[in-house]
């Protein structure tokens, strides 16, 4: 019986197959969520003058993390308007990405609500990877400035952490990223 149910995929993740992830993206508006999604699908960004439109919906994307993993970003517009949807999205992930322009201490209070609007949402385990997008730019935030002001000191037992990042370039996302997946695979405490 239990090949049965192997053979249309409810006997359990093969050994020779990719477990999925389901992730989402959020953030506030142009803080550079579209980017950061197309450098990591893509690996590269047009002579560095990548240029997106404000998302308005939504954009998915699949990508192979490694070879064991792989991704489903789900990449949600961050305009006022749109933020009320974020919770159809907020069901069976492996975790929460929230980016931040870390140039913008101006807006550091209105990401902090939209934050905390999105996690009061989600499964309070979910862990959760900040990405402080925009380091490219002088004077951006660094790690602790950005933990402070979104107030991640008070989540309680949510796993988080903050990686500075630039999607323009790249830097920081496959850290990030590798943060991630390590909480969603890594094996279960003994009890």
């Amino acid at each position: 019986m239990s090949s049965l149910f192997s053979k249309w995929g409810w006997g359990g993740k093969k050994k020779d197959q990719k477990r999925e992830i389901r992730a989402l993206i959020v953030g506030l508006d142009r803080c550079g969520k579209t980017v950061l999604v197309s450098r990591i699908k893509y690996g590269d960004v047009v002579d560095g003058s990548f240029m997106t439109i404000p998302t308005t919906g939504f954009n998915v994307e699949s990508v192979d993390f490694d070879a064991n993993v792989g991704l489903t970003l789900w990449d949600v517009g961050g305009d006022s308007k749109i933020r009320a949807l974020w919770k159809t999205y907020a069901t069976g992930l492996g975790f929460l990405v929230y980016v931040i322009d870390s140039s913008d201490r101006s807006r550091l209070m209105e990401a902090k609500d939209a934050l905390y609007e999105i996690l009061s949402r989600v499964d309070p385990l979910l862990p959760l990877l900040v990405f402080a997008n925009k380091q490219d730019i002088s004077m951006s935030m660094d790690a602790a400035e950005v933990a402070v002001g979104l107030g991640l000191g008070m989540l309680g037992e949510r796993k988080h952490f903050v990686q500075l990042c630039s999607a323009i370039n790249g830097r920081g996302l496959n850290e990030g990223l590798a943060w991630a997946v390590s909480q969603v695979t890594a094996p279960l405490p003994a009890m």
